[in-house]
């Protein structure tokens, strides 16, 4: 790590030996965070102002975060860090809550920056497939313990679907049509490989012929659409083929986990 680095301004998480035993690691107005595995193998919230690290590599010290001589925090007593929810109440489930600054952990945090927390809204600037950053908002109060995931872009949570900055009710950027749930254009399907939206996801907006060139073939469960789409159980649209032209929380049949192509109805 090259001395002299401005760490203000740094959000992805710097190298260093600690994160071979530590998860969820991040950076925020100039410190790292990260839950490090401790001697006993239980997991430590705990942070470290990155500016006094300057040259020396970051270590995980007992679940402690230290650099040089510069020993970092604990996280675990606090009334939460940015990013993590404290141990008092703190989190999901009832008693808890999020309060303002206090961000949800969750996939989503791999993906997304200039993460914040407004009472229960929960608001990030997310990359979509086309690598483009969008900016979204989550009512993180339904999300129970459900992750909150980064769907092409938008923040989502199991069933529930957050909404773009400056659209309406998920749908809608920068101009761009919408209905009720969101998405890009007209038409886009968004498939998941387990039942009630939950799981990994990928969206289209096009055809695609062969699903086994990525990593749903064959492991489709439920499916959010907007338009009506075909959906194939072989490539090139052959085998069985049903039109899909609602929400689907999980496929039956010949078509669960069975699907190899999909493309837009009026569009072939």
């Amino acid at each position: 790590m090259a001395s002299g680095q401005d760490f203000s301004v740094q959000r992805v998480a710097p190298r260093g030996s600690y994160a071979q035993t530590c998860a969820n690691a991040y950076t925020n107005q100039g410190r790292l965070y990260a839950d490090c595995r401790d001697e006993r193998g239980q997991i430590r919230g705990t942070s470290i102002e990155l500016a006094r690290c300057s040259g020396d590599e970051i270590v995980n010290n007992n679940g402690l975060l230290v650099c040089g001589r510069t020993r970092g925090d604990y996280e675990d007593r606090g009334p939460g860090r940015p990013g993590q929810g404290g141990a008092n109440g703190g989190g999901w489930g009832n008693g808890g809550g999020w309060g303002n600054g206090r961000t949800p952990q969750g996939s989503y945090t791999g993906s997304c920056n200039n993460i914040s927390v407004r009472g229960d809204q929960l608001t990030a600037t997310c990359r979509d497939t086309r690598r483009n950053e969008r900016t979204s908002t989550l009512n993180i109060s339904r999300c129970g313990r459900a992750d909150i995931s980064n769907d092409n872009g938008l923040l989502v949570c199991g069933p529930q679907r957050g909404q773009w900055v400056g659209g309406g009710n998920g749908g809608g950027w920068g101009g761009w049509g919408g209905n009720n749930g969101g998405g890009w254009g007209q038409t886009s399907i968004t498939v998941y490989d387990n039942a009630n939206f939950r799981g990994s996801s990928r969206q289209f907006v096009d055809e695609d012929r062969n699903l086994g060139r990525t990593p749903f073939n064959d492991r489709i469960v439920s499916i959010r659409v907007q338009g009506r789409w075909e959906v194939c159980t072989d490539a090139d649209f052959r085998g069985r083929c049903r039109i899909i032209d609602r929400d689907v929380s999980r496929l039956d049949g010949d078509f669960y986990r069975s699907i190899s192509s999909v493309r837009p109805v009026g569009r072939r």
